[in-house]
């Protein structure tokens, strides 16, 4: 049986797929499988995948169109690792990720555990990196060592955004699926977990390679209002626990200020502000650490054709 199960849910992602696979083969913890999950793509991810030869990994796919939610909870109903680690198709991973989050398992079988994430823009020579997505000093951080991240501390930082490795067992016996939804049903599951008791721990190096393009589903207007759904309905599981539901709410008025200042209703937005004064100064902070994004992406050759994340 292979330690880690890589999952990796895609739809139409042929030309970051091959990347994103051979990134988890290339592990230098080898003792893996990778299980693709094809939701009845139409492009060329058949042919790509049958080229990869590789007997550790396996290619299922969805006779319809299922939602990238289901396509990975078949893939996690398929794996046989001790450990199911999550990676999307347009994304990559450094050579050492899963060495470096294996190294940092607690003695629990109950926590998921999770990384810094380098954002980079989509290139024709490939992923060229921009940013850590999280600061020095992310949770408390005062070392590169590992840490354990309290649950309400996760839910009141800046970015929910997470790609965990998770403990198979725990992770069964919570029962938690994902959703149908669109977007957000990663975000929802984690949380979802953590209601049901999964524990956080973070290693504070950035390993994952997030692709970000302009006009993605990541950077769209509508994902304010479906995260802010979602925030609602999981609400309730967190009744005790007033820090995360105090955290949940403020992220839900943030992005009510932020959808009334783009839809030009000032008025709504002062409001807001007025009733919690956090909301501006959070507004300007992420336009200063966003600020930098279209210069860099110009000089490293990002591409700026409007194009959606292929899972």
């Amino acid at each position: 049986m292979p330690l880690v199960s890589i999952v990796i849910p895609t739809f139409n992602a042929a030309p970051t797929l091959q990347t994103s696979i051979e990134s988890a083969l290339r592990q230098s913890h080898a003792d893996i499988e990778v299980i693709v999950c094809d939701d009845a793509s139409v492009d060329d991810t058949v042919e790509l995948v049958k080229t990869i030869d590789d007997r550790r990994l396996r290619y299922l796919v969805n006779s319809t169109n299922s939602g990238e939610g289901a396509s990975r909870d078949r893939a996690i109903d398929a794996a046989k690792g001790e450990w199911i680690a999550v990676l999307d198709a347009d994304d990559a991973w450094h050579p050492q990720r899963l060495e470096k989050l294996l190294s940092a398992v607690p003695a629990r079988n109950d926590t998921m555990i999770f990384d810094n994430i380098l954002l980079c823009h989509n290139a024709s020579s490939g992923l060229q990196p921009w940013r850590a997505l999280r600061g020095p000093k992310a949770f408390g951080m005062s070392s590169r060592e590992p840490v354990d991240v309290d649950s309400s501390r996760w839910a009141a930082a800046r970015h929910f955004l997470i790609k965990p490795m998770i403990p198979a067992a725990a992770l069964r016996n919570s029962g938690v699926r994902h959703s149908d939804k669109r977007f957000s049903a990663d975000t929802e599951f984690f949380l979802r977990l953590v209601a049901a008791g999964m524990r956080l721990r973070y290693v504070p190096v950035a390993y994952y390679f997030y692709r970000i393009t302009p006009g993605s589903m990541t950077a769209i207007t509508p994902r304010a209002k479906l995260m802010c759904n979602m925030l609602q309905e999981v609400m309730p599981l967190f009744t005790d626990s007033p820090t995360i539901q105090a955290a949940l709410r403020h992220k839900i008025r943030y992005r009510d200020f932020t959808m009334a200042l783009k839809s030009r209703r000032f008025s709504e937005a002062a409001k807001l502000g007025i009733r919690d004064p956090r909301l501006l100064g959070e507004l300007v902070m992420r336009g200063l650490s966003e600020s930098t994004y279209p210069i860099h992406r110009m000089l490293r050759g990002g591409d700026r054709r409007r194009m959606h994340r292929g899972a």
